[in-house]
């Protein structure tokens, strides 16, 4: 990357990849740029080393995503 500046994804608090494997780029690069916490919602593999602060769910995302709302107390 050289000089280039450090993309916005950089600075976030939260990160999710929601629905990836992660093997297309530009996208798979963006979790490389964030220490910050980061949530990997896919079913399948995914292509990202482990690290302290991603976390992966191997869950289809349409149940997962509704299980948050129902936590969130905004299930239908």
């Amino acid at each position: 990357m050289g000089d280039s500046p450090r993309p916005p994804v950089a600075e976030c608090d939260l990160l999710l990849v929601l629905g990836s494997s992660l093997q297309v780029t530009p996208a798979s690069l963006l979790p490389q740029f964030t220490t910050r916490t980061t949530i990997v919602v896919n079913r399948g593999d995914v292509t990202l080393d482990l690290a302290p602060h991603r976390h992966f769910v191997e869950e289809e995302l349409d149940a997962y995503c509704r299980g948050v709302a129902a936590c969130l107390g905004l299930a239908e």
